[in-house]
């Protein structure tokens, strides 16, 4: 129940990275259409890394490794349309981006600092000073081991 909440705030936490890359996206549709195909399929690569390195952006890069292929295969129209996919799922996830990092992310944060102490010790970065004493506690029984030599 913590895993998946701390995931998605990954995704939120990369929102600036994502938002950073529209440009880039953009800017692509001018390259597949006038540069030749190695600059092109480059341009598209360096694309594809880029969303690949951003949390819940695999969408557009896969689309975007799409469209490469296709430049490979000297389809350019194919390759145009993959990318106007990427842009279509670039938007769409901009707008739920967006408002997911208004309106749940706070409610978000306060379920993990509620849970970080019960559900989701296992998942925390660091024990608070309580846990680790506790953990650290000895519960062993000492015995008087000289009486079997």
């Amino acid at each position: 129940s913590v895993e998946p909440v701390t995931q998605f705030l990954a995704i939120l936490e990369d929102n600036a990275a994502y938002a950073d890359l529209e440009d880039q996206l953009l800017s692509l549709g001018e390259i597949i259409d006038m540069a030749d195909e190695d600059t092109v399929e480059e341009a598209l690569k360096e694309a594809a890394s880029a969303f690949g390195s951003v949390a819940g952006a695999n969408e557009v890069g896969s689309e975007l490794s799409k469209a490469r292929r296709q430049i490979r295969r000297g389809n350019r129209e194919d390759a145009r349309a993959n990318w106007q996919n990427a842009v279509a799922t670039f938007e769409s996830q901009k707008v739920w981006r967006e408002a997911a990092n208004t309106q749940l992310r706070p409610g978000l944060k306060d379920y993990l600092a509620a849970t970080a102490d019960t559900v989701g010790a296992r998942q925390q970065e660091r024990l608070t000073r309580e846990q680790a004493l506790y953990i650290a506690g000895c519960s062993a029984d000492h015995r008087d081991l000289s009486l079997f030599f």
